[in-house]
């Protein structure tokens, strides 16, 4: 692409890139603005680095799929 900022990915923008945030979390709507932002917190500084809004979504995600697979073996609904 012309104009785009020269990303890893070939020219293409990522999300982060072009500050699309509402579009990641969208398809999460149970996602909250404060367990987006403590998410992130807490594992930027566990990694040492500023964490992506994608890496952020897919954190919770897994999480929220562990706990239901849990739930699930112990009998419980989700």
């Amino acid at each position: 692409m012309e104009g785009s900022s020269g990303s890893a990915q070939g020219g293409l923008a990522t999300p982060d890139e072009t500050g699309q945030r509402e579009d990641v979390r969208s398809f999460h709507p149970w996602v909250s603005e404060y367990l987006f932002v403590e998410t992130r917190r807490v594992w930027t500084r566990a990694y040492g680095r500023e964490v992506s809004d994608c890496e952020v979504i897919e954190i919770l995600v897994n999480v929220r799929r562990l706990a239901e697979t849990l739930l699930n073996a112990a009998g419980g609904k989700t």
